[in-house]
């Protein structure tokens, strides 16, 4: 884990649905906070929407851009860059899931910063009421600070 990853330890620790992810050295990713959401079937990603007052559009005939579609759904269309609650997000579907992700709110839209912890905490306070199954962790390796990788970061303090 690099400098940068263990100054933000203290703001990962304060969120439970939203987790941090720094990606590798050589990696072509970026930075950012994730949540994932358990998706097993058409139902429950339209109840999903639903409560996150997402609109499902359908994917036309013939698509302008290949790849619009959600993978497992292909009825439907990507959300993208979207509003959650007032704020802005990436939300992606797959066959299995929904993926909601915030970077880069202020500078640098490839980094994570003090207000996009605190834009994931105020979505939390939100999500948090509802009936959503939550996958933890949203991004599964050793570059997401979460308890599984990490444990020590969530220890008790004696």
């Amino acid at each position: 884990m690099g400098n940068s990853t263990v100054k933000y330890v203290p703001w990962c620790k304060k969120l439970s649905i939203f987790r941090y992810y720094s990606p590798y050295e050589k990696d072509e990713s970026f930075e950012r906070l994730a949540a994932k959401i358990n998706i097993p079937d058409v139902e429950e990603l339209k109840r999903v929407c639903r409560l996150l007052k997402l609109r499902l559009k359908k994917t036309p005939k013939h698509p302008k851009i290949v790849g619009e579609e959600i993978s497992g759904f292909p009825q439907y269309r990507q959300i993208g860059f979207t509003r959650l609650f007032g704020r802005k997000v990436f939300i992606w579907a797959d066959k299995d899931s929904i993926s909601i992700e915030i970077n880069g709110t202020f500078g640098d839209m490839y980094a994570v910063s003090k207000w996009d912890f605190r834009k994931a905490g105020k979505l939390e306070k939100k999500l948090a009421k509802l009936d959503i199954d939550f996958v933890d962790p949203p991004i599964d390796n050793n570059h997401c600070i979460c308890p599984k990788y990490y444990p020590e970061f969530w220890k008790k303090q004696t």
